[in-house]
């Protein structure tokens, strides 16, 4: 391979993004270079060698995701001397939990002593709902859904619409009053409304 080839080579398997990968390896025309590069016997066989040894393998990629799903600020969370709650990154369960943490953020403090410490003022995970969603559809295309009860329309996961007899019950226990001194008819309880029909208000028929 050219020079440039090789620096094609490092920048894709940076960005991943074969446009991106051309321009910083130097090619002018880094959109059309990108995509004859990427068909490039030569270059394709060094990209696949290089993501075969350092890509991770199936199982770790599913134990990663699992961890990340499972991932809890517990671990990064503390009591200082005043029994304050305080981030942290150096405790036993943190250290053991690194690979959770997408970003955090410290500072520079003085203590009462005079001396300069660096404190945890902010700690992100790795979205622990995208790992859910991508362990999710793993499971489906390996033909094995996370559940097994019949698909549900959204109109069948509502609950059912409240019946005149059910209503006029209802509104009787607001009222504190027993609910055969209420109107009988819907256009008894709602005078003014011209929708309401004369529809006695009965219990429903089974």
């Amino acid at each position: 391979m050219t020079n440039k080839q090789q620096r094609f080579v490092h920048s894709y398997l940076v960005s991943l993004n074969a446009t991106e990968a051309a321009r910083q390896a130097g090619y002018s025309d880094a959109k059309n270079e990108g995509y004859r590069l990427l068909r490039h016997q030569e270059v394709a066989n060094a990209i696949a060698a290089e993501l075969k040894t350092h890509s991770l393998a199936p199982p770790e990629v599913l134990t990663r995701l699992s961890r990340i799903a499972r991932g809890s600020m517990e671990c990064f969370v503390e009591t200082d001397d005043n029994g304050d709650w305080i981030l942290t990154l150096t405790s036993e369960s943190a250290q053991a939990n690194l690979d959770l943490v997408k970003h955090f953020k410290t500072e520079k403090i003085t203590d009462a002593k005079g001396r300069e410490q660096t404190r945890v003022v902010s700690i992100e995970l790795h979205d622990p709902l995208r790992a859910l969603i991508l362990l999710a559809k793993h499971y489906e295309r390996a033909g094995c859904p996370l559940s097994s009860s019949p698909a549900q329309s959204p109109q069948s996961m509502l609950p059912p619409a409240p019946t005149l007899q059910s209503a006029r019950e209802t509104l009787a226990q607001l009222l504190d009053v027993p609910v055969e001194r209420l109107p009988v008819t819907v256009s008894e309880m709602f005078p003014d409304d011209p929708i309401a029909m004369d529809k006695p208000m009965v219990p429903d028929s089974k």
